[in-house]
């Protein structure tokens, strides 16, 4: 991997940086063809409907978060009143603002601001305690659905299930769910093995919890439909994940290019230079997202003057911001918001550092 990864990078340093300007129209194409569904995407749907309890599983960019979507959408259709939660607040907010049309039967909020709610004008005490959140909330929030104060839900899609499987937040899952976990519609999407960054369980770990309750039906995704070829060869190169089967080989976009820096104070100037190579194309400002493994005040990008930069933590103020360039760290950002991605203050290229850190 180390030769293949050298090589690469001296072919990327011949290039021409100039071809960072990708054109408007194959952003415009490459965003269509991302939001139509894939053969395979279709197939899983076509599938959940027949089955009541679903495991889907795939790495990121193969659709699970469309797929969950479309999928609440169905359901509401059909008369369910559905609960759609997830880990990321950020793509919480995406999903609602997505779905808003359904409000009224589709619940869509993020896993953590769902209980926070659900606990209002209770009594608590030892808030400070470690396993407040992970334990002691969720018990007390099943209590709520087990004494009928809260309504149950038809059906629950939680997606980024890699982060929420847990024996407490099960049992609450099973509280919530008219049926319960045993009987009830449920689907679980997530990426058990790659994404897993917030989880102590292992993948067979996860799989043994839910399986407690039942044994779901399981399907897996395998094409990446979000990248196009060039972004995931990059991100499999550096990170040392294999590449997938992209459904979007035909539509080149634009090139993946590495800048070398040798001191901080030149990473500013030589970050500074590639974002002004973007912008001068008359590029809308919030269509550019800077990310780090670091936080904002740790980051290079905190000493950037000419250009308002602000954290990622709201959707809403995101795309209407259009004077604004945002930040997020690496963790926390999903790739569904932005045409024009930097990544900064990595210092040096290791196989086995990326292989911990690449989400």
């Amino acid at each position: 991997p180390s030769f293949q990864k050298l090589e690469k990078l001296s072919e990327l340093l011949r290039g021409d940086f100039e071809k960072i300007r990708t054109s408007k129209e194959e952003i415009n194409d490459f965003n269509k063809a991302v939001k139509n569904y894939t053969e395979e995407q279709f197939r899983v749907l076509d599938h959940i409907q027949d089955n009541e309890r679903c495991l889907i599983q795939g790495s990121a960019g193969t659709g699970k978060t469309m797929i969950a979507m479309e999928s609440a959408i169905r359901s509401c259709i059909d008369g369910k009143r559905v609960l759609l939660t997830c880990f990321n607040k950020i793509i919480g907010d995406w999903m609602r603002d997505y779905l808003k049309e359904y409000k009224d039967n589709i619940a869509v909020v993020n896993w953590h601001s769902f209980l926070i709610e659900k606990i209002k004008g209770i009594d608590i005490v030892n808030t400070h305690d470690t396993d407040f959140f992970s334990k002691e909330v969720p018990s007390l929030a099943a209590k709520i659905y087990e004494k009928n104060i809260e309504e149950k839900f038809d059906k629950l899609i939680i997606d980024e299930g890699q982060d929420l499987i847990t024996e407490e937040y099960l049992n609450l899952f099973d509280s919530m769910l008219i049926g319960g976990l045993a009987k009830g519609n449920w689907e679980i999407y997530g990426d058990f093995e790659q994404q897993a960054i917030f989880s102590k369980f292992s993948k067979q770990e996860m799989f043994v919890l839910i399986e407690k309750y039942t044994i779901p039906s399981r399907f897996n995704l395998k094409i990446n439909c979000r990248n196009t070829k060039q972004i995931g060869e990059e991100t499999s190169l550096i990170s040392g994940f294999q590449t997938q089967p992209f459904l979007l080989d035909y539509l080149e976009g634009g090139p993946v290019n590495y800048i070398f820096f040798d001191t901080k104070k030149d990473e500013r100037i030589k970050l500074e230079d590639a974002l002004n190579k973007v912008i001068e194309n008359n590029t809308p400002l919030n269509s550019i997202v800077i990310l780090s493994p670091n936080k904002f005040e740790n980051s290079v990008v905190s000493e950037l003057e000419k250009y308002n930069i602000k954290n990622y933590t709201n959707y809403a103020e995101f795309i209407h911001s259009t004077d604004t360039i945002y930040f997020s760290t690496i963790h926390s950002f999903k790739g569904m918001e932005a045409e024009y991605i930097f990544i900064t203050d990595i210092d040096n290229l290791d196989l086995e550092t990326w292989m911990n850190a690449w989400p």
